[in-house]
């Protein structure tokens, strides 16, 4: 019983504090770090945290956040290759070869998880 009172009072806390991100409430105005926060409430329990997600995720500005999430993640990836190909040209099988295959490499699986 104690757990649970911890547990809808933290993720009552992540709801409002999502709610300020979202509107702009004492912080900076953040949609990513608004839908972060909601999904850490929802994952929690929180009914109007995962209420308020669902509203988000048929909306046009959360499909317009998908699509600058994508783009962030490809231009960190066309910036690994063009890093790896230089690298590859200049010095190959050098350290910093090795080092832009690792970034590439790094880059590739967070572009697969979208």
């Amino acid at each position: 019983m104690v757990n649970s009172y911890f547990q809808n009072k933290e993720s009552h806390e992540l709801y409002n504090l999502a709610r300020n991100y979202s509107n702009g409430n004492g912080v900076k105005q953040d949609h990513r770090e608004a839908v972060r926060l909601y999904k850490l409430a929802a994952s929690k329990g929180h009914i109007e945290a995962q209420r308020s997600l669902n509203y988000i995720r048929s909306s046009d500005k959360y499909k317009v956040y998908l699509l600058e999430q994508q783009n962030d993640k490809i231009d960190k990836l066309q910036e690994s290759i063009t890093e790896l190909i230089d690298a590859i040209k200049y010095i190959p099988g050098g350290p910093i070869a090795t080092e832009a295959v690792e970034r590439c490499k790094a880059n590739a699986k967070q572009l697969s998880d979208i």
